[in-house]
């Protein structure tokens, strides 16, 4: 048994919770899981959620731009 499924859900609840309390490091937290997943993803050959995967990583550099943009204009 991996520890990776574990860890990689454990870091999405987590994930989800400090998103929720508007912490704009939480997308950098996001893309570090979502790294995490793709190198677990890869290495066990479940090829089906790298695409997924790899959009997650854009969409939390995605929203990553755009909370600090919002920041900068306070």
């Amino acid at each position: 048994m991996s520890i990776f499924p574990w860890a990689i859900a454990v870091l999405t609840s987590t994930i989800y919770f400090l998103a929720g309390r508007k912490y704009w490091w939480t997308w950098l937290l996001s893309i570090a899981k979502s790294s995490i997943a793709l190198f677990y993803f890869s290495s066990t050959k479940q090829w089906g959620f790298v695409p997924f995967d790899v959009f997650l990583i854009a969409m939390s550099i995605r929203n990553l731009y755009l909370w600090r943009k919002d920041d900068r204009k306070v």
